[in-house]
């Protein structure tokens, strides 16, 4: 392909090719912050989702 080349694909299949890449970027970078010892207790942040969400909604 080149420059002038044009691509023609249904609405469904172009969200759906975007939402791979979308995840695909995710994990590849959550992966990373995993290697990098970027992690946290998930009881921790689901309590602390939990709290500003109650919070929230008063």
């Amino acid at each position: 392909m080149n420059n002038n080349d044009i691509v023609i694909m249904k609405m469904e299949e172009y969200r759906e090719k975007i939402l791979k890449k979308d995840i695909e970027e995710h994990l590849l970078k959550a992966e990373d912050d995993i290697r990098k010892g970027k992690v946290r207790d998930a009881r921790e942040v689901l309590f602390l989702h939990l709290m500003n969400t109650i919070k929230t909604r008063n």
